[in-house]
Protein backbone atom coordinates (compact mmCIF):
# COMPACT_ATOMS: atom_id res chain seq x y z
CA UNK A 1 0.00 0.00 0.00
CA UNK A 2 1.37 3.21 -0.91
CA UNK A 3 2.36 5.91 1.97
CA UNK A 4 2.38 9.35 2.13
CA UNK A 5 4.36 11.73 4.52
CA UNK A 6 2.32 14.32 6.63
CA UNK A 7 4.33 17.22 8.03
CA UNK A 8 2.81 19.63 10.84
CA UNK A 9 3.95 22.44 11.79
CA UNK A 10 2.49 24.96 14.60
CA UNK A 11 3.35 27.78 15.64
CA UNK A 12 2.35 28.46 19.73
CA UNK A 13 1.46 32.18 20.16
CA UNK A 14 4.20 34.43 22.27
CA UNK A 15 4.25 33.86 25.89
CA UNK A 16 6.16 36.16 28.74
CA UNK A 17 9.70 34.50 27.87
CA UNK A 18 9.80 36.66 24.56
CA UNK A 19 10.15 34.00 22.22
CA UNK A 20 7.95 32.32 19.13
CA UNK A 21 7.86 27.96 19.29
CA UNK A 22 7.37 26.42 16.31
CA UNK A 23 6.11 22.24 17.15
CA UNK A 24 6.78 20.01 14.20
CA UNK A 25 5.33 16.27 14.06
CA UNK A 26 6.75 14.38 10.80
CA UNK A 27 4.47 11.38 10.37
CA UNK A 28 4.25 8.50 7.93
CA UNK A 29 1.14 6.77 7.34
CA UNK A 30 -0.59 4.94 4.46
CA UNK A 31 -2.47 7.18 1.95
CA UNK A 32 -6.07 6.42 2.97
CA UNK A 33 -5.95 6.84 6.35
CA UNK A 34 -4.16 10.32 5.99
CA UNK A 35 -6.89 12.61 6.50
CA UNK A 36 -7.81 10.52 9.93
CA UNK A 37 -4.57 11.17 10.51
CA UNK A 38 -3.54 14.40 10.16
CA UNK A 39 -6.55 15.81 12.40
CA UNK A 40 -5.53 12.91 15.15
CA UNK A 41 -2.57 14.82 14.97
CA UNK A 42 -3.51 18.45 15.00
CA UNK A 43 -5.71 17.81 18.43
CA UNK A 44 -2.01 16.64 19.60
CA UNK A 45 -0.22 19.46 18.99
CA UNK A 46 -2.84 21.48 20.47
CA UNK A 47 -2.76 19.04 23.70
CA UNK A 48 0.35 19.81 23.57
CA UNK A 49 0.54 24.19 23.00
CA UNK A 50 -2.02 24.14 25.92
CA UNK A 51 0.05 22.22 28.49
CA UNK A 52 3.05 24.51 27.66
CA UNK A 53 0.76 27.64 27.63
CA UNK A 54 0.20 26.27 31.08
CA UNK A 55 3.13 25.72 32.08
CA UNK A 56 5.13 28.89 30.92
CA UNK A 57 2.32 31.71 31.66
CA UNK A 58 -0.10 32.49 34.22
CA UNK A 59 -3.47 34.58 33.93
CA UNK A 60 -2.93 37.29 36.60
CA UNK A 61 -5.66 40.01 37.29
CA UNK A 62 -4.65 43.23 35.25
CA UNK A 63 -5.03 45.51 38.41
CA UNK A 64 -2.54 43.56 40.48
CA UNK A 65 -0.11 44.26 37.61
CA UNK A 66 -0.62 47.88 37.00
CA UNK A 67 2.75 49.65 36.22
CA UNK A 68 4.57 45.95 37.14
CA UNK A 69 7.64 45.76 34.71
CA UNK A 70 6.98 41.87 34.27
CA UNK A 71 4.32 42.99 31.50
CA UNK A 72 5.65 43.70 28.24
CA UNK A 73 4.86 45.21 25.15
CA UNK A 74 4.86 42.90 21.98
CA UNK A 75 6.44 43.01 18.66
CA UNK A 76 3.70 44.96 17.07
CA UNK A 77 3.97 47.95 19.68
CA UNK A 78 0.60 47.69 21.29
CA UNK A 79 0.01 46.97 24.73
CA UNK A 80 -1.04 43.14 26.00
CA UNK A 81 -4.46 42.47 26.23
CA UNK A 82 -5.51 43.82 30.00
CA UNK A 83 -7.75 40.77 30.37
CA UNK A 84 -5.22 38.38 30.44
CA UNK A 85 -1.66 39.18 30.60
CA UNK A 86 1.11 36.91 30.68
CA UNK A 87 3.73 36.80 33.29
CA UNK A 88 6.73 34.51 33.57
CA UNK A 89 9.51 33.48 35.98
CA UNK A 90 12.17 33.83 33.33
CA UNK A 91 11.47 37.38 32.48
CA UNK A 92 12.22 37.71 36.85
CA UNK A 93 15.53 35.16 36.37
CA UNK A 94 16.76 37.24 33.55
CA UNK A 95 16.64 40.65 34.87
CA UNK A 96 17.85 39.55 38.26
CA UNK A 97 20.45 37.41 36.96
CA UNK A 98 22.05 40.41 34.96
CA UNK A 99 22.06 42.47 37.74
CA UNK A 100 23.83 39.85 39.74
CA UNK A 101 26.51 39.05 37.43
CA UNK A 102 27.06 42.39 36.34
CA UNK A 103 28.30 43.84 39.62
CA UNK A 104 30.37 40.76 40.26
CA UNK A 105 31.93 40.82 37.07
CA UNK A 106 32.83 44.26 36.51
CA UNK A 107 33.37 44.95 40.28
CA UNK A 108 36.30 47.63 40.46
CA UNK A 109 39.66 46.01 42.70
CA UNK A 110 41.36 47.83 45.37
CA UNK A 111 44.34 49.77 44.53
CA UNK A 112 47.72 47.61 44.37
CA UNK A 113 48.85 48.00 48.29
CA UNK A 114 45.55 46.56 49.20
CA UNK A 115 45.30 44.01 50.38
CA UNK A 116 48.66 43.63 51.96
CA UNK A 117 50.26 40.66 50.71
CA UNK A 118 53.26 39.34 52.09
CA UNK A 119 54.64 35.67 50.99
CA UNK A 120 56.59 33.40 53.62
CA UNK A 121 58.41 30.12 53.26
CA UNK A 122 57.39 26.72 54.82
CA UNK A 123 58.69 25.91 57.78
CA UNK A 124 61.65 22.95 58.19
CA UNK A 125 61.13 21.44 60.49
CA UNK A 126 57.70 21.45 61.20
CA UNK A 127 56.13 21.37 65.07
CA UNK A 128 53.80 18.52 65.86
CA UNK A 129 50.27 19.99 65.27
CA UNK A 130 47.02 19.08 67.86
CA UNK A 131 43.56 19.54 65.64
CA UNK A 132 40.12 19.94 67.12
CA UNK A 133 37.26 19.95 65.04
CA UNK A 134 33.63 19.23 66.37
CA UNK A 135 30.29 18.52 65.23
CA UNK A 136 26.92 17.30 66.55
CA UNK A 137 23.01 15.92 65.25
CA UNK A 138 19.71 16.50 66.56
CA UNK A 139 18.21 13.19 67.84
CA UNK A 140 14.51 14.31 69.32
CA UNK A 141 12.42 16.92 69.81
CA UNK A 142 9.53 16.86 72.06
CA UNK A 143 7.91 20.19 72.35
CA UNK A 144 10.07 22.84 73.40
CA UNK A 145 12.80 20.13 74.57
CA UNK A 146 15.52 18.66 72.27
CA UNK A 147 18.00 16.15 71.91
CA UNK A 148 21.38 16.23 70.67
CA UNK A 149 24.61 14.62 70.63
CA UNK A 150 27.83 16.75 70.17
CA UNK A 151 31.07 15.08 68.79
CA UNK A 152 34.65 16.69 69.06
CA UNK A 153 37.67 14.67 67.67
CA UNK A 154 41.26 15.86 68.57
CA UNK A 155 44.33 14.66 66.59
CA UNK A 156 47.68 15.19 67.15
CA UNK A 157 50.31 14.04 63.96
CA UNK A 158 53.45 14.99 63.04
CA UNK A 159 55.20 15.98 59.74
CA UNK A 160 58.58 14.95 58.86
CA UNK A 161 58.51 16.43 55.61
CA UNK A 162 57.59 13.92 53.00
CA UNK A 163 54.84 12.20 55.30
CA UNK A 164 52.14 12.90 58.05
CA UNK A 165 52.13 10.21 61.04
CA UNK A 166 49.73 10.33 63.68
CA UNK A 167 50.70 10.27 67.17
CA UNK A 168 47.44 10.34 69.38
CA UNK A 169 43.96 10.96 69.83
CA UNK A 170 40.86 11.73 71.41
CA UNK A 171 37.11 11.51 70.51
CA UNK A 172 34.72 13.29 72.96
CA UNK A 173 31.11 12.50 73.13
CA UNK A 174 28.57 14.32 75.03
CA UNK A 175 24.74 13.85 75.14
CA UNK A 176 22.74 17.24 76.15
CA UNK A 177 19.71 18.33 75.79
CA UNK A 178 18.32 21.69 75.56
CA UNK A 179 14.97 23.96 75.87
CA UNK A 180 13.47 26.96 74.71
CA UNK A 181 11.09 27.29 77.28
CA UNK A 182 12.52 30.53 79.61
CA UNK A 183 10.68 29.04 82.99
CA UNK A 184 12.20 25.95 82.34
CA UNK A 185 15.77 26.98 81.52
CA UNK A 186 15.64 28.87 84.65
CA UNK A 187 15.46 25.91 86.65
CA UNK A 188 18.10 24.42 84.92
CA UNK A 189 22.52 24.60 85.56
CA UNK A 190 24.08 28.00 84.85
CA UNK A 191 25.46 26.56 81.58
CA UNK A 192 22.20 26.29 79.94
CA UNK A 193 20.81 29.78 81.47
CA UNK A 194 24.13 31.18 79.70
CA UNK A 195 23.22 29.37 76.54
CA UNK A 196 19.60 30.22 76.34
CA UNK A 197 20.59 34.42 76.86
CA UNK A 198 23.45 34.23 74.20
CA UNK A 199 21.00 32.80 71.51
CA UNK A 200 17.68 34.25 72.82
CA UNK A 201 17.65 36.52 69.74
CA UNK A 202 17.19 33.84 67.05
CA UNK A 203 14.21 32.21 68.43
CA UNK A 204 13.78 30.28 65.59
CA UNK A 205 17.18 28.95 64.92
CA UNK A 206 17.68 28.91 68.92
CA UNK A 207 18.09 25.36 69.68
CA UNK A 208 20.50 25.23 66.37
CA UNK A 209 22.61 27.95 67.91
CA UNK A 210 22.25 26.31 72.10
CA UNK A 211 23.57 23.53 70.61
CA UNK A 212 26.09 24.92 68.00
CA UNK A 213 27.74 27.01 70.95
CA UNK A 214 27.84 24.01 73.56
CA UNK A 215 30.15 22.36 70.93
CA UNK A 216 32.61 25.14 70.80
CA UNK A 217 32.62 24.90 74.38
CA UNK A 218 33.38 21.25 74.31
CA UNK A 219 36.31 21.87 71.66
CA UNK A 220 37.83 24.54 73.85
CA UNK A 221 37.92 22.57 76.81
CA UNK A 222 39.65 19.28 74.99
CA UNK A 223 41.91 21.64 73.76
CA UNK A 224 43.02 23.19 76.85
CA UNK A 225 43.17 19.54 78.85
CA UNK A 226 45.56 18.05 75.89
CA UNK A 227 47.81 21.35 75.03
CA UNK A 228 48.13 21.80 78.79
CA UNK A 229 50.34 18.18 78.67
CA UNK A 230 52.61 19.24 75.49
CA UNK A 231 55.07 22.13 74.58
CA UNK A 232 55.81 23.69 71.53
CA UNK A 233 53.64 22.35 69.11
CA UNK A 234 50.58 24.19 66.37
CA UNK A 235 46.64 24.24 68.42
CA UNK A 236 44.75 24.53 65.31
CA UNK A 237 41.01 24.83 65.87
CA UNK A 238 38.01 24.97 63.26
CA UNK A 239 36.54 28.57 63.34
CA UNK A 240 37.22 31.51 64.84
CA UNK A 241 38.86 32.21 67.82
CA UNK A 242 36.13 34.07 69.23
CA UNK A 243 34.59 33.33 73.13
CA UNK A 244 31.41 31.65 73.78
CA UNK A 245 29.32 33.67 76.63
CA UNK A 246 32.49 35.77 78.23
CA UNK A 247 31.48 34.16 81.73
CA UNK A 248 33.19 31.20 80.80
CA UNK A 249 36.24 32.51 79.11
CA UNK A 250 36.97 29.26 77.35
CA UNK A 251 38.99 30.81 74.66
CA UNK A 252 40.66 33.38 76.80
CA UNK A 253 42.14 30.11 78.90
CA UNK A 254 43.21 28.43 75.92
CA UNK A 255 45.17 31.39 74.51
CA UNK A 256 46.76 31.72 78.05
CA UNK A 257 47.68 27.80 78.10
CA UNK A 258 49.10 27.78 74.80
CA UNK A 259 51.65 30.87 75.47
CA UNK A 260 52.36 29.66 78.77
CA UNK A 261 53.44 26.11 76.88
CA UNK A 262 54.62 28.13 73.89
CA UNK A 263 52.03 26.67 71.33
CA UNK A 264 51.07 28.52 68.11
CA UNK A 265 47.53 28.92 68.51
CA UNK A 266 45.52 29.84 65.10
CA UNK A 267 41.68 29.46 64.28
CA UNK A 268 40.80 28.39 60.61
CA UNK A 269 37.31 29.29 59.32
CA UNK A 270 36.35 26.59 56.35
CA UNK A 271 34.10 29.56 54.60
CA UNK A 272 33.98 33.19 55.65
CA UNK A 273 31.88 35.80 54.68
CA UNK A 274 33.44 38.77 56.24
CA UNK A 275 33.97 42.00 54.63
CA UNK A 276 36.79 43.00 56.62
CA UNK A 277 38.58 44.78 53.52
CA UNK A 278 34.94 47.24 53.22
CA UNK A 279 34.79 45.44 49.67
CA UNK A 280 31.50 44.63 48.08
CA UNK A 281 33.71 41.09 47.46
CA UNK A 282 33.45 39.19 50.96
CA UNK A 283 37.17 38.82 52.27
CA UNK A 284 37.71 35.17 50.77
CA UNK A 285 37.17 36.34 47.02
CA UNK A 286 38.76 39.29 47.05
CA UNK A 287 41.99 37.94 47.96
CA UNK A 288 41.26 35.73 44.66
CA UNK A 289 40.19 38.50 42.55
CA UNK A 290 44.00 40.56 43.44
CA UNK A 291 46.34 37.11 44.06
CA UNK A 292 47.62 37.54 40.13
CA UNK A 293 49.64 40.43 41.97
CA UNK A 294 51.98 37.90 43.36
CA UNK A 295 54.15 35.06 41.96
CA UNK A 296 52.04 31.74 41.02
CA UNK A 297 54.11 29.71 43.26
CA UNK A 298 54.12 32.28 46.16
CA UNK A 299 52.91 31.32 49.55
CA UNK A 300 51.47 34.70 50.77
CA UNK A 301 48.94 36.18 53.73
CA UNK A 302 47.38 39.30 54.24
CA UNK A 303 46.45 41.04 57.51
CA UNK A 304 42.74 42.32 57.67
CA UNK A 305 42.28 46.06 58.25
CA UNK A 306 42.27 46.50 62.22
CA UNK A 307 38.44 47.87 62.53
CA UNK A 308 37.24 44.90 62.02
CA UNK A 309 38.93 43.16 64.89
CA UNK A 310 37.81 46.32 66.80
CA UNK A 311 34.57 45.89 65.96
CA UNK A 312 34.61 42.25 67.82
CA UNK A 313 36.62 43.59 70.88
CA UNK A 314 36.09 41.42 74.25
CA UNK A 315 34.93 38.55 71.82
CA UNK A 316 37.66 37.61 69.36
CA UNK A 317 41.35 36.66 70.97
CA UNK A 318 43.69 37.19 67.95
CA UNK A 319 44.48 38.71 64.60
CA UNK A 320 42.45 38.52 61.67
CA UNK A 321 44.48 36.96 58.91
CA UNK A 322 43.71 35.04 55.36
CA UNK A 323 46.32 32.67 53.66
CA UNK A 324 47.38 30.91 50.47
CA UNK A 325 48.88 27.60 52.15
CA UNK A 326 50.11 26.10 49.12
CA UNK A 327 50.24 27.62 45.51
CA UNK A 328 47.04 25.40 44.38
CA UNK A 329 45.31 25.91 47.21
CA UNK A 330 41.19 25.84 45.90
CA UNK A 331 40.82 29.27 47.86
CA UNK A 332 42.05 31.62 50.62
CA UNK A 333 41.34 30.23 54.32
CA UNK A 334 40.57 32.91 57.03
CA UNK A 335 43.41 32.71 59.54
CA UNK A 336 42.93 34.04 63.47
CA UNK A 337 46.50 34.37 64.75
CA UNK A 338 45.59 33.60 68.31
CA UNK A 339 49.64 33.31 70.11
CA UNK A 340 52.71 34.52 67.74
CA UNK A 341 50.90 37.84 66.98
CA UNK A 342 54.19 39.26 66.03
CA UNK A 343 55.93 36.67 64.26
CA UNK A 344 53.46 36.06 61.53
CA UNK A 345 56.15 34.37 58.75
CA UNK A 346 56.81 31.90 61.58
CA UNK A 347 53.32 30.62 62.34
CA UNK A 348 51.76 30.61 58.41
CA UNK A 349 55.41 28.86 57.86
CA UNK A 350 54.80 26.37 59.88
CA UNK A 351 50.83 25.63 59.29
CA UNK A 352 51.78 25.89 55.16
CA UNK A 353 54.05 22.31 56.02
CA UNK A 354 50.40 20.53 56.97
CA UNK A 355 48.72 22.07 53.90
CA UNK A 356 50.83 19.78 51.21
CA UNK A 357 48.12 17.01 51.02
CA UNK A 358 46.21 15.97 48.22
CA UNK A 359 43.33 14.97 49.35
CA UNK A 360 42.64 19.12 49.63
CA UNK A 361 45.57 21.28 48.85
CA UNK A 362 46.17 24.41 51.21
CA UNK A 363 44.03 23.04 54.32
CA UNK A 364 45.79 21.65 56.96
CA UNK A 365 45.91 17.37 57.07
CA UNK A 366 45.03 17.04 60.59
CA UNK A 367 42.01 19.36 60.38
CA UNK A 368 40.69 17.26 57.74
CA UNK A 369 41.12 14.08 59.61
CA UNK A 370 39.94 15.75 62.87
CA UNK A 371 36.38 16.78 60.61
CA UNK A 372 36.32 13.40 59.58
CA UNK A 373 35.98 12.03 62.60
CA UNK A 374 34.25 14.31 64.27
CA UNK A 375 31.28 14.23 61.61
CA UNK A 376 30.65 10.26 62.03
CA UNK A 377 27.89 11.79 64.22
CA UNK A 378 25.71 12.28 61.62
CA UNK A 379 26.72 9.55 60.35
CA UNK A 380 25.71 6.89 62.43
CA UNK A 381 22.31 8.93 63.73
CA UNK A 382 20.28 6.50 62.68
CA UNK A 383 22.31 4.08 65.30
CA UNK A 384 22.10 6.65 68.21
CA UNK A 385 18.51 6.85 67.56
CA UNK A 386 17.71 3.73 67.87
CA UNK A 387 19.46 3.81 71.40
CA UNK A 388 17.20 6.55 71.95
CA UNK A 389 13.99 4.97 71.01
CA UNK A 390 14.72 1.83 72.95
CA UNK A 391 15.62 3.94 76.22
CA UNK A 392 12.95 6.21 75.83
CA UNK A 393 10.24 2.93 75.68
CA UNK A 394 11.79 1.62 78.32
CA UNK A 395 10.96 5.05 80.36
CA UNK A 396 7.60 4.75 79.20
CA UNK A 397 6.96 6.78 75.98
CA UNK A 398 4.48 5.62 73.65
CA UNK A 399 5.97 4.78 70.43
CA UNK A 400 4.03 7.46 68.16
CA UNK A 401 5.12 10.15 70.83
CA UNK A 402 8.80 8.82 69.77
CA UNK A 403 8.09 8.38 66.20
CA UNK A 404 6.66 11.92 66.00
CA UNK A 405 10.01 13.68 67.88
CA UNK A 406 12.55 11.83 65.83
CA UNK A 407 14.48 14.83 63.80
CA UNK A 408 16.58 15.56 60.60
CA UNK A 409 20.42 16.28 62.07
CA UNK A 410 19.54 20.09 62.03
CA UNK A 411 16.96 19.64 64.74
CA UNK A 412 13.25 19.57 62.08
CA UNK A 413 11.05 17.06 63.29
CA UNK A 414 10.61 14.65 60.56
CA UNK A 415 6.83 14.57 61.70
CA UNK A 416 6.94 18.33 60.76
CA UNK A 417 3.58 18.82 58.37
CA UNK A 418 5.98 20.64 55.66
CA UNK A 419 7.87 17.22 55.53
CA UNK A 420 5.03 15.40 55.62
CA UNK A 421 4.06 18.23 52.41
CA UNK A 422 7.16 17.61 50.50
CA UNK A 423 6.71 14.02 50.62
CA UNK A 424 3.45 14.44 49.31
CA UNK A 425 4.20 16.46 46.55
CA UNK A 426 7.17 14.10 45.84
CA UNK A 427 4.67 11.39 45.40
CA UNK A 428 2.29 13.34 43.30
CA UNK A 429 4.80 14.29 40.33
Amino acid sequence: MPEERLTISIRLPRSGVGVSFRLGLDLTYPSPCCRESEAVARRLVRSVAGVFGILICRPAPSLALEGCPLVRRDDTGEAPDPERPRVSYVDDMRRELELLVNHHRDVPLPPEEVPDFRTFRCADPAKDMIAVDGSYSFLLNLSSWWLALISVGLLRYAFDGTAFRRKDWRLVQRMVGVSTFAEFVATQDELHRSLFEFTKDRREEQPRDMVNEYRRLIEGQTAINFADDLEGCIVAVDGTLSEFPKQFSVMERLVEVCEKRGHLLVGISKDSQLHAFGHVLTDEELMARCQDRLPPDALAYARAPKAAEAEKEGLLYGDIYYARLHPRARKWFRVDLGTFRDRPDEAFGQLSSYGKSLVSVGYPWPLIEAHRMAVTVRQLKPVYQESVMKMALRMGLDVRTILDGLTQVEGRKRSAFHEYLDKVARDLR
